[in-house]
């Protein structure tokens, strides 16, 4: 079975060409265990919503350079695939939100810290010449070479 299309036409969203308007919750799959998803998406298809939304944060779905997790390997969790056929098995569509950056009280913002730790360059420097760094999280330089390169990557 073909997922539903989704798309915009005429200011207005569609789901394979029919216009559609988009009654969207929150669940962040990643804060949940997973027993729970299915539960958590009934409760929210049951207020009226026809569709989640969740970000897919890089930090959780490749905690090691070159090594993602989307079938739960890793931890149960980080199994992006169920995540999706629990939503689609209740009935709702999925507004992805893949970052880089997801501004979700995740270390890193979303980033990996591997890639500041890995790869200095990609840090942006300040006035003093230390590179940029939070309490959590590494400050990037969003155009440098190599941080474009994993981000393409991701």
């Amino acid at each position: 079975m073909t997922p539903p299309r989704l798309g915009a036409e005429d200011n207005a969203f569609t789901l394979d060409g029919r216009r559609i308007f988009l009654y969207d919750g929150e669940l962040h799959y990643f804060r949940v265990r997973p027993e729970l998803w299915r539960p958590g998406l009934e409760r929210l298809k049951a207020a009226g919503m026809n569709a989640v939304s969740t970000y897919l944060p890089w930090v959780w779905h490749e905690p090691e350079e070159g090594r993602f997790d989307f079938t739960g390997e890793t931890r149960p969790g980080r199994d992006l695939k169920r995540f999706l056929e629990e939503c689609r098995a209740v009935g709702l569509s999925v507004m992805a939100r893949p970052g880089p950056l997801i501004y979700a009280e995740f270390d890193g913002l979303g980033l990996p810290l591997w890639l500041g730790d890995r790869y200095p360059e990609t840090v942006v420097v300040r006035r003093d010449g230390r590179r940029e760094q939070g309490a959590f999280f590494w400050s990037h330089s969003l155009g440098q070479p190599v941080y474009r390169a994993k981000v393409r990557a991701w």
